[in-house]
């Protein structure tokens, strides 16, 4: 019995081999992986994960794809989707606790519903409590770890912890290889009316400057210490800069665009084009924010 056959039978959820990774990723770039797993349950995972390091298979856990950019070539293992299983909200006074598969849009109107304020900011970002969480996601001088007491996860040797750790901007201690189940969030009260107002605009602000009528990964590039990548790179005339179907958007500098069928590839030497302009003409070495997964 192979490791497809044996995870069929022990676990529920969706399982396919091959499955290209493009259709679970926002800027709909991937390869296909050996196999995709998307689990139901807590069990289901710790299961997964226990017997693929058992096996010594390799295996990458995402979220909703937000910000990840797959290889042409796809990944040879285990891609396991956690945006099934930890669904949970609970509301108790002036915090909740959101289980990593949670819509970060969902979490903050349920905060909002509450009158419970902090998150406001993060209000448009896509993605997933936990992609947020592993990111450490922010705009707008918030970031999500401003309003975490405490994340659940699971250790790089299968331990249950809680506990707040390593965030930094854009960053988490999360990316060397644990799994978050979900967060424990500290809000403060505020007026109902107040916070849905406040939504709103950092939606509409969102939605006036970033290119969301296209596939793209997100803010490709960390912002430089009291600088704006996405102003710099408009500076020196590098919108709708192309490489295939790979563009930086005439809207907003920091994205690249798909404009139909752009590859790992095509995004990689677009990258590499601003970076070298940027190095040579301003001394800044771009740092990205987007994540490229390799096929091995």
């Amino acid at each position: 019995m192979d490791i497809y056959d044996t995870i069929c039978k022990r676990i529920e959820g969706f399982m396919k081999r091959d499955e290209l990774l493009k259709e679970h990723t926002y800027i709909r770039i991937g390869g296909p992986a050996d196999i995709l797993v998307i689990p139901e349950n807590v069990e289901d995972l710790r299961w997964l994960v226990a017997f693929l390091k058992k096996k010594k298979v390799r295996c990458f856990v995402m979220g909703n794809g937000t910000n990840l950019i797959f290889s042409d070539k796809g990944f040879r293992g285990v891609v396991i989707k956690t945006n099934k299983c930890f669904n949970e909200i609970r509301v108790a006074e002036n915090k909740i606790f959101a289980g990593s598969g949670v819509d970060l849009m969902n979490l903050i109107l349920k905060s909002a519903e509450s009158g419970l304020s902090c998150l406001e900011p993060l209000a448009g970002i896509p993605g997933t409590v936990g992609g947020a969480i592993w990111m450490n996601a922010g705009a707008f001088e918030k970031e999500i770890k401003d309003c975490i007491e405490e994340v659940h996860y699971i250790d790089r040797n299968g331990e249950d912890k809680e506990e707040k750790m390593g965030f930094s901007y854009r960053e988490s201690a999360f990316k060397k290889g644990d799994i978050i189940i979900g967060a424990n969030f500290i809000f403060q009260r505020r007026e109902r009316p107040v916070i849905v107002k406040e939504i709103e605009e950092i939606k509409r602000k969102r939605e006036e400057k970033q290119p969301l009528d296209f596939p793209s990964a997100g803010s490709v590039f960390k912002n430089p210490d009291n600088k704006f990548a996405g102003e710099i790179i408009e500076r020196f005339g590098m919108k709708t800069m192309r490489v295939g179907d790979a563009e930086v958007s005439s809207k907003h500098g920091n994205f690249i665009i798909n404009r139909g069928n752009a590859t790992s590839c095509d995004v990689r030497r677009l990258i590499q084009k601003i970076r070298d302009k940027i190095r040579k003409e301003e001394g800044i070495e771009f740092e990205l924010e987007v994540e490229f997964v390799d096929e091995k």
